[in-house]
């Protein structure tokens, strides 16, 4: 499984393993979207919430994890119904 981290242009900063996020959130800088193929935690939104992260996108979000009120989340079916204009 892996991760890409993106900045408010969407440009890509960094790919790495879903295993690695929680831990390099915090060396990234200018991140503002997290995508990857895993279920969101508690621990991964509280890091994204303390760097600023605005969105994070994971595969399923983890029963009782509670939602911080400056990051997004969505999962990557939520994306699926979006259509292009």
């Amino acid at each position: 499984m892996e991760a890409v981290v993106f900045d408010e242009g969407g440009k890509e900063l960094s790919k790495m393993p879903v295993s690695e996020l929680a831990e390099k959130i915090p060396t990234l800088d200018h991140a503002q979207v997290v995508l990857f193929d895993g279920v969101v935690t508690q621990r991964l939104l509280d890091t994204a919430a303390s760097k600023g992260i605005k969105y994070v996108i994971g595969d399923r979000v983890s029963d009782g994890a509670k939602r911080p009120a400056n990051v997004s989340v969505m999962t990557l079916n939520d994306l699926s119904s979006f259509a292009p204009a």
